[in-house]
């Protein structure tokens, strides 16, 4: 709101799961770094999940391709949800609200 004077449209994209090879660099990396850091059951934890949620995400063509759609509109949307599981991700946190969101994400990585 505070930038509309200057003729600047704020949008927010919010992903969802995108396959970007990141898992593949935690698992490699943070295990490494992380094994007797204060984070180390958090980091392990993710490990884990992300290990025992095969479903692939969405490509990250689809970032680009809503990046350019954005860019392209005239009078672009305020928000625009991408890739698997983003919709319903946003969905369960406005139904339930940030608290439970986020208990729910720190126990599906314990």
């Amino acid at each position: 709101m505070e930038v509309k004077e200057f003729g600047i449209k704020v949008v927010v994209l919010e992903p969802g799961m995108i396959n970007t090879g990141f898992n593949a660099g935690v698992s490699q990396n943070f295990s490494y770094e992380s094994k007797n850091g204060a984070y180390s059951h958090l980091v392990n934890g993710y490990i884990k999940a992300m290990e025992n949620n095969p479903a692939p995400g969405s490509g990250p063509e689809v970032i680009s391709r809503t990046v350019l759609k954005i860019i392209n509109a005239r009078n672009p949307k305020t928000r625009y949800l991408v890739g698997r599981g983003g919709k319903l991700l946003v969905g369960i946190r406005r139904i339930f609200g940030d608290k439970f969101f986020d208990r729910m994400m720190l126990m599906s990585m314990r």
